[in-house]
């Protein structure tokens, strides 16, 4: 997969326009440095033009963050949706104005991540 991404040169898009870094965490899957089902699978979709269906409202609570994976956040909570979802036949395509929406919020977890680091790093450089 990382191969054929590379080589039809697709890792921008990959990336979500460089907002995060999932070429990194395929190649980390690949090399063992992780265990994540999640990129094999965006990766599988990606190549093949799959898309995935997001709901405006969540019918789910995350419970998998944190624990043998990743550190516990609260950064993917949502509210559960309290009615009905109706479900209508839609045209099958990529909305433009939502993949801009997940890059700018892939920006904001990542630059929240870097400016609590930074954070950490001020607080001991400050004990010494």
């Amino acid at each position: 997969m990382l191969e054929e991404i590379k080589k039809r040169n697709l890792g921008n898009e990959f990336d979500f326009n460089s907002s995060i870094n999932n070429i990194r965490m395929l190649e980390d899957q690949i090399r063992g440095r992780i265990d994540s089902w999640a990129i094999k699978w965006y990766a599988s979709a990606f190549l093949k033009n799959k898309l995935t269906l997001y709901p405006g409202r969540s019918l789910v609570k995350n419970i998998g963050s944190g624990g043998t994976h990743t550190h516990s956040t609260e950064v993917f909570d949502a509210g559960l949706s309290q009615q009905p979802i109706e479900i209508n036949e839609i045209k099958v395509e990529e909305n433009r104005d939502t993949r801009r929406a997940f890059e700018n919020y892939f920006r904001s977890i990542r630059s929240g991540f870097i400016r609590r680091g930074l954070g950490r790093v001020k607080d001991l450089l400050r004990k010494e």
